[in-house]
Order: C-alpha cells, then structure tokens, then sequence
C-alpha cells in the first residue's frame, strides 16, 4: 500500500502583486499563476464583453504571510500593504497601514474561494489542524476559525494563542 504523496517544493505568495508561484524541487521548475477571485456563470459571462482597468497606488511596502492546508490543497493568506506620505524635503510625515484580510486560494487554480476581512497580522493552524488561529499582534487578539468555512469558533481580547 502506498503512502500519501510529499510535495517537495514551496509556494510563495508576491506581496506586491496577486500572484502565486509555485517551486517544485524534485522537477526543477518553477511556474506562476495569477490570483483571482472565482466568478459565477454569470459573472464569467459578463467579463467577455468588459476591458480591465488597474491602478496602481504609492504603496512603499507590505508583506503576505501564508500556511498550507492539512491536505495541501489550498493556501491562506494574510497581509498587510503600508504606504508613506512625504513632505517637501523627502522626509517622512506619515505611515498608513492597511489590511489585506485573509483570503483562502485554490493552489491548483489560483482562484480565491473565500476572503474574510480581519486586522489579523499572522496565522497559523492549531496542533490538531482542526482550527485556523489569526492573530492580531497589534490588537491582542486571537480569533479561532473552522478552516473550511470561515466560522469563528472562538474570540479572545487580550490572548495571543500559539500552538
């Protein structure tokens, strides 16, 4: 009988874009997909007839930080973006710090099934992988989430959990 199959690779989540690359050790390659959000029927059929406008803002920085399923099949994940004001001489005047929430990625695919908002600044899974821990170091707080569906199971004000 054959045991599960071990991924040998890493995934890495750009903090300064909506992409997620994939390094696959044992083959040697390297490929990248663009993050987006899963349409409806509906939506998909509208897209055909509409252009896509971007914009890009003066963000200086930020930074993702992501875990991996129990069954490896989707990614979470959590950041933050950061953008400085200046003043006449380059110094500066203020820092504006914005959540990115969380958002929970298909890794074969690159859609994002679920996003939730949340101040969180890290996560983790619990011990038993049964629980997605978001911790809010800023806040001091730590919500508890069923992974698959996004449900807070438990909240604690002042409780940074670890497992």
């Amino acid at each position: 009988m054959a045991g599960p199959e071990v991924y040998m690779g890493s995934y890495i989540v750009h903090a300064d874009g909506d992409r997620l690359t994939t390094v696959d050790l044992v083959n040697q390659r390297v490929s990248s997909i663009g993050i987006r959000p899963a349409r409806t029927w509906f939506g998909r059929l509208l897209s055909l007839t509409a252009a896509v406008a971007e914009a890009k803002g003066a963000s200086q920085g930020g930074y993702k930080s992501a875990v991996l399923s129990p069954d490896g099949a989707k990614l979470y994940v959590l950041g933050r973006s950061m953008a400085s004001s200046f003043d006449e001489q380059g110094q500066v005047t203020a820092v504006e710090e914005r959540s990115l929430g969380l958002q929970v990625l298909e890794l074969d695919t690159g859609l994002q099934v679920m996003a939730l908002p949340t101040e969180a600044d890290r996560l983790r899974f619990s011990a038993d992988s049964a629980s997605l821990l978001l911790v809010g170091w800023m806040t001091g707080r730590t919500d508890v989430l069923e992974p698959e569906s996004l449900t807070p199971v438990d909240s604690r004000a002042a409780w940074l959990i670890t497992p």
